[in-house]
């Protein structure tokens, strides 16, 4: 019997089944371990940067041995280029032009700029510490317009799995990154 688990790759499954335990008295249809529920972090950046990985970013920035990489951003008047300087220079006024010029036209896939997010996401999140509340209102209103229709393609690219799968897919991580942008905000 052990050869033929073996021949079908089911060694994975019984080292997990025997993994697990499940007490006598408990219900077998249920997870004995269920894994705790993720909380979001309330603090940003929380798309694509942490407060570890922006010290380092920031650091970076001002590295000679980076400068190719950051002449490619800097000065740019790109939305995304524009949030990024701000997040790395601590510029609010880059902030600010970013959340001016940002594009918020619905994009099915997202950008793949933005790692597949809408870029006012990311400029959002990335953002966020240097915009005033106007802005922020301004940008969250658009923002839950783009993640409403990327709900919306999302639900209807279920319907036409086989079609439509690298949209469905790609409106699914724009939606993640819009959900996560701007949860527990106002409104």
């Amino acid at each position: 019997m052990r050869r033929i688990l073996v021949l079908f790759g089911a060694t994975v499954a019984i080292s997990v089944l025997s993994a697990v335990s499940v007490d006598a008295g408990q219900d077998p249809t249920t997870h004995p371990r269920p894994l705790p529920l993720s909380a979001i972090r309330p603090e940003h950046p929380r798309l694509w940067f942490n407060s570890d990985n922006v010290n380092l970013l920031r650091q970076r920035w001002t590295d000679p041995s980076f400068a190719n990489i950051v002449d490619f951003y800097e000065g740019e008047n790109d939305a995304l280029s524009l949030a990024l300087e701000g997040l790395a220079t601590n510029n609010a006024s880059k902030c600010s032009e970013a959340a001016e010029t940002v594009s918020y036209e619905y994009n099915p896939g997202g950008a793949s700029a933005a790692g597949w997010a809408d870029p006012i996401s990311l400029v959002f999140d990335w953002c966020y510490d240097y915009l005033d509340a106007t802005e922020k209102a301004d940008l969250i209103s658009k923002i839950k317009v783009l993640r409403d229709e990327h709900k919306n393609h999302r639900d209807t690219g279920i319907r036409h799995f086989f079609r439509w799968h690298g949209t469905y897919q790609s409106s699914s991580f724009a939606y993640i990154a819009s959900v996560l942008a701007i949860e527990g905000e106002p409104g």
